[in-house]
């Protein structure tokens, strides 16, 4: 082109009309070609803009046609490329706020629009699910247009498109390209919906295993255009019932719902229909092998078969056939299962019984009690006719029952860290021997040793030739409730229902770790009922076990029980009583009596008052007895002969500590035993020499007054007592002569 035709353009672009009606405002036409140049380059972009904006009415425009047809994918990627468009897009992006944010409100109702018009496909139309009806269409029609659509298709672009990781999304892009929050919300809630209910099935898992496991639910189905799952109570079903009810249910998994649907929810399901097919089999042994009603084995076997078929056709979970196989047709396994519904009965009894607390009013009895007799040399009743702490000769134990259960407890735990010396011992004194020997018996703190009531010392000295005998009262009432009668008759029907079954069926081991199993569970349940009144507790199992000795089980809990309550005692009672001793020896001269007033004391009275009211007299010497041995000789008078040295001060304090616990603590009808009287006596002969001079001590010794001590006790406080003095030496030379001990080096 010529610098002439050049001219002849320019001249011709500036009689454009355009060019003139943009620019009519301006005084005068571009005085060059720069210009020009600059306002080509402006159109071009505007002209560029134009055709970028209608990209994205093009989009929104497709999106929105998509949606009015139902062409629910294609709407979905038309949506997927306008986000895109609307991101990218510098010509969009340079419009006015104004405007960007118009086209964003109206593509957030397109988004919102579509996932709903899926959430309501599937929820509506599709599927229509329910606590107890489940309603499934393959194809389905839409709107009065009548869109026909296949549930396959459908299903197959929701997975793909919103959960390809089979799992929520949260971060979604047609989540989070919505504006308002809220509205982001409400979108990602029926996201989660959707994955909840329809491609994960949780709500018709839960409805289908709850009612799968009751007893009372039975699964109808029905197939026409449709297929539909109800789930209705009927109350307890027969077995017959039982059984169609689960091949109605396997039905409908079977031949109710899409192929792509059928391998989640077998696998959601199909392990628990195996367990509870399982179970009714066992819990329903009797009526399905009983030979009047041969069409019913033959029809568990049938479902027995077609679950097998189902399980290895899917892959979707393993299922042992064989199990079942075996169950209905071997003689040994079928009483073994007969004798689990006996004792799944009998469990359930035991649970309706203590629940039901009608038998909670009380009546009293009378127990009675073995004479517990002694004699100074020589026991007048053979050992094998001695009961135990509780009367319980664990000796004819089952040999099962000890090797099930955990050794029993000795009565001073490891815990309380007893140390063992003298003051444990019982010595058993004859009036010649009282001076020149020192006999002492083996410790006494196991509730399995028996009590050796001893001779009745005031008695010996009086007529060292006579046998006294302590007769404890034969007869005492105790309150009880009307549990144990109640479990009795539940545990004698147990022994009739194993009989029918077999009549040397109580005799088999099986049977015996049943027995031990119902009675821990009768136990077990029934220890939460009775709140604070142990003692009660305690009385109903043992009148249970009295009224049958067979239970051996229950025996050994009750000693267990009784066994833990004392030592929780006895740990309380050494925390305060320590922690009194420990006040005697920082402040000797004024020091705090709380422990003792405000907190010992009352807790053992509280105590105390429990024991003797409630239980036997003989439970309760037994009781009290290994209490107080503890309180006084393992936790004061041991903790004392640890001290290096017993001041004056401390002398008196720790002799009005024994005096305040023997003055609380007296129980006059319990004098009657020996080892209880024989207790206060040794602690009432320390409270007493404590503040004594050494004077005064030996003249006590003279006096035979420390016959329930041994010589190196005696020097042991003498010791503790009094500073090392030629007067000191000469009472211990005293001592270890006329007691005929050598003396130390």
């Amino acid at each position: 082109m010529t610098y002439a035709d050049k001219d002849h353009v320019i001249t011709e672009l500036l009689k454009d009309p355009v060019y003139l009606s943009r620019h009519n405002s301006l005084a005068t036409h571009p005085k060059d070609e720069n210009d020009l140049y600059a306002l080509e380059t402006k159109l071009e972009e505007e002209l560029h803009d134009l055709k970028d904006l209608k990209i994205v009415s093009s989009l929104v425009k497709e999106t929105q046609v998509n949606l009015d047809l139902m062409e629910l994918e294609n709407c979905y990627y038309s949506l997927y490329n306008l986000s895109k468009k609307l991101k990218s897009s510098r010509s969009f992006l340079k419009q006015s706020l104004h405007f960007q944010r118009s086209v964003a409100v109206h593509v957030d109702e397109l988004r919102i629009k579509l996932l709903s018009t899926i959430y309501d496909i599937l929820a509506t139309k599709f599927w229509s699910i329910s606590e107890s009806s489940f309603e499934f269409h393959p194809d389905i029609k839409w709107k009065e247009e009548e869109f026909m659509m296949k549930y396959e298709e459908f299903k197959s672009f929701v997975s793909k498109s919103f959960f390809p990781d089979n799992a929520i999304n949260n971060s979604h892009w047609l989540i989070t390209d919505i504006i308002h929050s809220e509205e982001q919300e409400r979108m990602r809630n029926k996201l989660k919906d959707i994955y909840i209910n329809y491609i994960d099935f949780a709500s018709l898992t839960k409805a289908v295993k709850d009612a799968l496991f009751s007893d009372e639910y039975e699964f109808e189905w029905s197939d026409n255009n449709y297929t539909k799952l109800l789930i209705t109570k009927r109350g307890a079903l027969c077995i017959q019932k039982r059984i169609e009810s689960f091949n109605n249910l396997l039905s409908f998994l079977e031949k109710g719902i899409s192929n792509s649907d059928k391998f989640k929810l077998l696998t959601n399901l199909g392990k628990a229909i195996g367990i509870e097919f399982l179970r009714f089999v066992k819990s329903n042994a009797t009526g399905i092998i009983d030979k009047n009603a041969n069409s019913i084995k033959q029809q568990t076997l049938l479902l027995n078969d077609r679950l097998k078929t189902i399980s290895e056709q899917s892959g979707a979970w393993n299922f042992d056939s064989d199990q079942i196989s075996k169950l209905l047709n071997d003689e040994i396994l079928y009483k073994s299962l007969l004798l689990d519904g006996v004792f799944g009965r009998a469990i359930s009894d035991v649970r309706k019984l203590i629940a039901n607390e009608s038998w909670k009013s009380k009546t009293k009895i009378t127990l009675k009690n073995s004479e517990m007799l002694n004699d100074s040399k020589e026991k007048e009743i053979s050992q094998d006719n001695v009961g135990d702490e509780w009367e319980w000769n664990e000796d004819e134990m089952d040999d099962d029952v000890h090797n099930s259960t955990s050794k029993v407890p000795n009565s001073k735990s490891e815990d309380l860290n007893d140390d063992e010396d003298g003051w444990a011992d019982e010595i058993d004194v004859d009036l010649e021997d009282e001076i020149n020997t020192k006999e002492t018996e083996p410790e006494d703190d196991a509730w399995n040793d028996e009590w050796d009531v001893e001779e009745d010392i005031k008695s010996t000295h009086s007529n060292k030739n006579s046998k006294s005998k302590h007769v404890i009262n034969t007869t005492e009432e105790v309150t009880i409730t009307e549990l144990p009668k109640k479990f009795l008759s539940i545990m004698e029907k147990l022994l009739e229902d194993a009989r029918a079954i077999d009549v040397n069926l109580p005799l088999t081991e099986d049977f015996k770790y049943k027995a031990n199993l119902l009675q821990t569970v009768f136990f077990s349940i029934s220890s939460t009922k009775y709140g604070n009144e142990w003692w009660q507790f305690y009385n109903d199992m043992k009148f249970t076990f009295d009224q049958n000795n067979d239970m051996k089980r229950l025996q050994e809990l009750i000693y267990n029980y009784m066994e833990t309550n004392l030592q929780n005692t006895k740990k309380i009672s050494k925390r305060i009583l320590s922690s009194q001793l420990q006040q005697f020896q920082r402040n000797e001269n004024n020091p705090s009596w709380n422990d003792t007033l405000d907190n010992f004391l009352p807790f053992l009275e509280e105590e105390l008052a429990n024991i003797t009211t409630h239980i036997t007299q003989e439970d309760s010497f037994r009781y009290i007895t290994r209490l107080f041995s503890f309180i006084f000789e393992d936790v004061i008078i041991q903790n004392i002969l640890s001290w290096d040295i017993i001041s004056e001060k401390n002398s008196e304090n720790i002799s009005e500590l024994l005096k305040l616990i023997i003055t609380s603590t007296q129980i006059d009808s319990l004098n009657t035993y020996p080892k209880y009287r024989e207790l206060y006596e040794r602690v009432n002969i320390v409270a007493m020499l404590l503040p004594l001079h050494l004077k005064e001590i030996m003249e006590m010794f003279y006096n035979g007054d420390f016959y329930l001590f041994t010589t190196e006790e005696i020097i042991t406080w003498i010791k503790l007592l009094f500073a090392e003095t030629p007067l000191r030496k000469d009472a211990i030379d005293d001592i270890y002569e006329i007691r005929n001990t050598p003396t130390e080096d």
